[in-house]
């Protein structure tokens, strides 16, 4: 069913169109059953208390390496540290976003080598967001502006590159 309205005022049809909308989504609404939901098994209700069961646990934090700052000779190697992935063999891969780089540590870590640069050639990226390592250590990488996944090899030599097929972020 439409309504229009005939006035000098052009705002009244779309006003009319909008309350006979309202109006046949809300008669819709009403017709259609209010689905009925039980739960598998009965809620129970827990509170926590105010002391922990077992007492306070204080978890025992030991650092393994650091990179970067005062005390390291290199200086600071990582300038906007984003993400991190761990290779199966300890290798330990760093999205610097400051840099736009993959900075690249042994287990121990010292550096090894950075992979990929700022630019739009192969192997470059704008704006890497996401990592990831695979099961043969290759490297991929997201890059959020331009929307394309850039695939290293082992040793950070560019492989290959495609475009994404839904936008990673929006």
């Amino acid at each position: 069913m439409a309504v229009f309205l005939r006035s000098r005022n052009s705002a009244w049809p779309v006003i009319a169109a909008v309350l006979a909308f309202g109006l046949i989504r809300t008669a819709a609404a009403s017709d259609a059953p209010v689905p009925q939901t039980k739960p598998a098994a009965p809620i129970k209700m827990v509170s926590n208390p105010i002391q922990p069961r077992d007492g306070v646990v204080t978890p025992k934090l030991t650092e393994l390496w650091s990179v970067g700052g005062d005390n390291d000779p290199q200086g600071d190697l990582v300038n906007q540290p984003f993400e991190i992935r761990l290779g199966a063999d300890g290798t330990v891969y760093v999205s610097d976003r400051g840099d736009v780089c993959i900075r690249v540590f042994d287990a121990k870590g010292k550096f090894i080598r950075q992979v990929g640069r700022k630019g739009q050639g192969p192997g470059d990226y704008d704006t890497p967001f996401f990592i990831d390592v695979d099961g043969q250590g290759r490297i991929h990488v997201l890059d959020m502006r331009s929307q394309r996944v850039t695939r290293f090899d082992p040793i950070g030599k560019y492989e290959a590159s495609f475009r994404a097929e839904k936008p990673a972020l929006q």
